[in-house]
């Protein structure tokens, strides 16, 4: 983080907005997946749920004194089923992402809008 704050102040900037995310998936099958040892099913039977969670955070600091104004955090969940050979991890961390964001989007300008009415 020092060195982000640095090139901030190096900048002419006054805060700097730092966000980290992280994404997982949680794979499992129903009942529907004993068909699957028919080789065949594994392609044709929705026997597997893939549950994606994105997760946001963010913390904005004074560049001159450390000085933590705010921090966000936000949380997207996507759940998705079909045939293992079929199911694709990223199209529901692709769908929670956008969730996420959209969240830390409306808190991060809520609280923005509490620090300017401090002002």
């Amino acid at each position: 983080m020092e060195g982000i704050r640095l090139a901030a102040a190096e900048h002419g900037a006054d805060a700097v907005l730092i966000v980290n995310g992280i994404a997982d998936v949680d794979r499992y099958n129903n009942y529907s997946a004993f068909l699957y040892l028919t080789i065949v099913g594994m392609w044709l039977v929705p026997g597997t749920h893939a549950d994606s969670l994105f997760v946001l955070d963010g913390a904005m600091w004074d560049v001159k004194n450390q000085y933590l104004y705010l921090s966000v955090e936000s949380e997207g969940v996507a759940s998705k089923m079909g045939p293992t050979m079929v199911l694709q991890n990223k199209k529901g961390t692709t769908e929670a992402k956008k969730l996420a964001v959209q969240s830390f989007g409306l808190e991060l300008s809520k609280r923005l809008k509490a620090i300017a009415a401090l002002k």
